[in-house]
């Protein structure tokens, strides 16, 4: 039989055919690669990711089990193994999900990058095999080749790089200085170049005889370079992970589909009632891939779970199940089985069968547990020790390691952010932008980080382009509200507002912005509505409750006002809701409730600026002045620099005939707030009272620069004008001032000549 690979035909050379190895294990790269890219424009990363992840990642688990469990054959040889390895492996799992460690997140980590090689390496000896190329060297060397590829792409990649140190450094494992990469990487740059004219040579050699298997290596190299194309070149980290996903499942689908379709042939009644799912033609294969879906389901649904502790019991499913799936893969694939040659059609690996010590597989298991239990032991004595400058201190160490990570600079921007540090934050969100444009999270980034440092047009311009890349992302509607809010585009930033209320209607803080910008508007009765919405949101929240009422008080709604103020009252008595109960009691001019409210709030704060405030104003709308005076002082002596507290203590001087007190009263006031009318039309008046005249005037004209419609003061600057014997300038201010509401007797009208 020594000359049966002579006879053997093309085909046979193939795992199944071809155009199906091409199409499905050497060459899919071709086809993944611009497929993916093209629909990142059209939906978001994080969806591809999510479906890769169900339906590719998690669905190519399924043949594996189908393999180890409907294999009766195997499942007797390894049955101590498949029987007690999934109680096990959920037991770990449970372990790390109850505690929330991370510990097994990075184990699996490293296990699927062996996974994968060992899948490169076994299908890459499957070709030579078949090609009847058995020799040792040819193995050894096809093994450093993909162990180069796969270090070298993890290496390279400040992306997996980024991945593997931030996963550590939950764990607890300390990050060293980042020399030690340039130091590898070097070392394993020369290495891997050293290798490839070896590997080279031998390919060179090889060419005297019957020559390489070519497909072997396509294979490796499609692989390598898709490999890199997903560490380094890649949109978005999600995009290369479902890239080399959706090429490694297919991989999987392929090799499985074939073997068992053999088995099922071969084996007949003993594969068990599964066989039917390999049989021939398109119905059978439609069934094997809805079953792949299906499982593949389990990770989608997740997606869709709100009960915390149901999602937490299906996610520990699906993390046992990823390490089952390593686990078998390692044992039940191997090419120099018997049984595994015969059903991949290789006639050139010999026929026997290959077992491992009892004692070899004990100790790697040991070594599986002892890294479990060590990863266990470390995460979970560190848990508690967390500093508030923890993210910090790990952000300022993976920035040492991987500077250009666009993951890591968005993380960056928005712990800065977090800090009030806004320099740093649109520092490291422009940098993120300028390495990945089209990645809506660094857009979105460095509008949020620009919004808060008052570049509005650049916030703009970021979260447009976010929203364009991924429309749904409430945050980014929001904040590109605010920015056009700040820029006075209030009609444009009410149409972002409407669009955030719309994807996520249970927001407060979407109706509270809305609420200003349409307060900005001067669209009264819309902001009180988006208050109302806000308040209806979050009940308990006085800021909102306090904004409604205020607003309220401006429409001249007071009953409405009182009544907002008082269900706050009735929800928890506290100093602002005293407050708030006794400003719009205020508001309605029922002063003596309004004083009653204050008084509550000072028996809760004796020393509160705005309780003493109130009740000194309700006491100088009563006519009580001493006990207006008493209050009033006491809230400029706890708050100097409250200009209203002066001004109408500056009131009760003037009512009170101090008129030297009133004047440096109202003085303090304006010092305090320039732009405030009344303060200067009453010290207007003042001055007036005592033929200050000059002064008078100029008080008055002050006063109409900040409230050019004040009917108070065109009126007294008419009066003035009159007597400066000003005519014309007299009817013009009084004219005005009987337009906004002042009412002037016959005998005026006459003087100024006014018809």
């Amino acid at each position: 039989m020594s000359t049966a690979p002579a006879r053997q035909s093309s085909a046979a050379r193939w795992i199944i055919s071809p155009l199906a190895d091409l199409a499905l294990v050497i060459a899919a790269p071709l086809a993944i690669v611009p497929a993916i890219y093209f629909a990142t424009h059209y939906v978001a990363p994080e969806l591809i990711f999510a479906v890769v992840a169900s339906f590719a990642s998690l669905g190519h688990h399924l043949p594996g089990f189908i393999r180890a469990y409907g294999d009766r054959e195997l499942f007797q040889r390894f049955r101590y193994r498949f029987l007690l390895a999934p109680p096990l492996f959920m037991a770990v799992a449970a372990a790390f999900s109850i505690y929330q460690l991370h510990g097994l997140e990075l184990l699996l980590l490293f296990w699927a990058t062996w996974h994968v090689l060992m899948q490169t390496y076994g299908l890459m000896r499957i070709y030579d095999l078949k090609r009847g190329a058995a020799d040792g060297w040819s193995a050894r060397l096809d093994f450093i080749a993909c162990l180069a590829v796969f270090a070298c792409g993890i290496v390279f990649s400040q992306s997996r790089v980024y991945t593997l140190l931030e996963i550590a450094a939950r764990v607890g494992v300390p990050l060293g200085s980042p020399t030690v990469l340039t130091v590898f990487q070097w070392t394993l740059g020369i290495s891997t170049a050293a290798f490839l004219l070896v590997y080279c040579a031998r390919i060179v050699w090889q060419l005297r005889g019957r020559g390489p298997s070519w497909a072997k290596i396509s294979l490796l190299l499609s692989t390598g370079c898709l490999y890199w194309i997903c560490g380094l070149l890649s949109t978005n980290i999600l995009i290369g992970v479902a890239m080399f996903e959706i090429f490694h499942a297919l991989q999987y689908y392929a090799i499985v589909w074939s073997y068992n379709r053999r088995l099922a042939d071969r084996a007949g009644e003993k594969f068990g009632p599964l066989r039917y799912m390999f049989g021939r033609g398109w119905l059978p294969l439609g069934i094997y891939m809805a079953a792949i879906a299906a499982f593949g389901s389990l990770r989608w649904l997740t997606h869709a779970l709100d009960a915390s502790a149901i999602k937490a019991s299906l996610l520990t499913l699906l993390v046992a199940s990823v390490g089952l799936h390593f686990y078998y893969d390692g044992f039940i694939w191997k090419v120099r089985e018997r049984d595994t040659s015969l059903n991949l059609d290789i006639h050139a690996a010999g026929g026997r069968r290959a077992t491992v010590s009892p004692w070899l597989h004990s100790v790697k298991w040991a070594v599986l547990a002892g890294l479990v239990i060590g990863l266990f032991a470390v995460e979970y004595a560190g848990r508690n020790a967390v500093r508030a400058d923890d993210e910090r201190q790990l952000v300022a160490a993976l920035r040492r390691w991987t500077p250009d990570v666009p993951e890591l600079l968005v993380r960056d921007s928005h712990w800065s952010l977090s800090q009030g540090e806004t320099t740093a934050a649109v520092a490291a969100a422009q940098r993120a932008v300028q390495l990945r444009p089209r990645w809506p999270e660094a857009q979105a980034a460095l509008g949020s980080a620009t919004l808060k440092a008052g570049q509005y047009e650049v916030a703009s311009a970021a979260l447009e382009q976010a929203i364009m890349l991924q429309p749904g992302m409430w945050e980014n509607h929001f904040d590109y509200a605010l920015a056009l809010r700040e820029q006075q585009r209030y009609g444009e930033a009410d149409r972002q507002f409407a669009a955030a209320a719309q994807l996520d209607g249970q927001r407060s803080e979407i109706f509270a912005a809305w609420a200003e910008n349409s307060a900005r508007r001067g669209e009264l009765p819309e902001a009180i509505e988006h208050d109302r919405q806000a308040l209806a949101l979050a009940p308990d929240s006085l800021p909102l409750r306090t904004y409604l009422v205020q607003r309220l008080i401006q429409a001249n709604r007071g009953d409405e006002a009182l009544q907002a103020a008082m269900a706050g009252l009735e929800q928890k008595k506290s100093e602002a809701s005293c407050l708030l109960v006794s400003q719009a009691q205020l508001a309605r001019r029922d002063f003596l409730a309004a004083a009653q409210a204050a008084e509550q709030a000072l028996a809760i704060n004796s020393r509160s600026v705005a309780a003493n405030y109130s009740l000194g104003l309700a006491r100088l709308q009563l006519g009580e002045y001493p006990a207006a005076e008493v209050r009033l002082r006491l809230a400029v002596s706890l708050n100097p620099r409250h200009a209203l507290a002066y001004f109408q203590l500056g009131n009760v001087y003037y009512l009170t005939d101090r008129l030297a007190l009133a004047e440096d009263s109202f003085r303090k006031s304006i010092a305090l707030s320039p732009d405030a009318p009344d303060a200067h039309n009453n010290l207007g008046a003042l001055l007036m009272a005592q033929d200050r005249l000059a002064a008078a005037k100029l008080a008055f004209q002050s006063a109409l620069a900040a409230s050019p419609n004040n009917a108070s003061s065109n009126f007294n600057l008419g009066l003035i004008s009159l007597a400066e014997q000003d005519l014309p300038q007299a009817r013009k201010y009084l004219l005005k001032a009987q337009q906004h509401g002042q009412t002037l007797s016959a005998e005026l009208k006459s003087a100024a000549g006014i018809e």
